[in-house]
């Protein structure tokens, strides 16, 4: 898939919630329009700083441009400690929801 038709299947979608396993309540993921890369915000569930836990995003000089799903994938696997399995079906779920509340990058 290529980035200008990731960005069209998901332009108009907003922050989308990401159901992961101990991370679900307020984590987010989305496409940054300004920067042409996946992205996602993620808050432990017990945690209640504004900021996130982890923020997979190349701003944080950390995370490369993430194009494809899988590579989110498997980003969320390293920086959670989820199953792959786990982070698929949390896309996935988020794909069919209602976008977030929460604001992030690009938006």
């Amino acid at each position: 898939m290529t980035e200008n038709e990731m960005a069209g299947l998901l332009r108009g979608r907003g922050h989308m919630g990401l159901s992961l396993p101990g991370w679900g309540n307020r984590s987010v993921w989305g496409w940054d329009s300004r920067e042409c890369t996946l992205y996602a915000q993620l808050w432990e569930d017990s945690d209640r700083r504004d900021e996130p836990t982890i923020w997979l995003h190349p701003v944080t000089g950390r995370w490369p441009v993430l194009t494809e799903p899988m590579a989110l994938v498997l980003c969320l696997v390293m920086s959670t400690g989820c199953t792959t399995n786990d982070a698929l079906l949390g896309l996935a779920a988020a794909n069919r929801a209602a976008p977030s509340r929460t604001s992030g990058p690009g938006g």
